[in-house]
């Protein structure tokens, strides 16, 4: 049960410290970021969540060859 409040917890602080910001700047388009910037930030996120995705992934592989093996 702890774990799945973490897991709420990352999912709505996901929501609102990441994709809202996101999806602000991206409908503002041109009038906030130019269109290098805007391709840089989308870069840049885009590395980020995979990233964490891996870091993830990773530690579930992890955690599962700890517990049984």
């Amino acid at each position: 049960a702890p774990g799945l409040v973490w897991m709420l917890g990352a999912l709505v602080g996901g929501v609102v410290s990441w994709y809202v910001p996101l999806l602000w700047a991206l409908h503002r388009g041109s009038s906030l970021l130019t269109p290098r910037a805007e391709h840089l930030v989308t870069r840049g996120m885009g590395v980020t969540l995979l990233l964490l995705g891996l870091g993830l992934a990773g530690l579930g592989t992890w955690r599962f060859w700890v517990a049984h093996f």
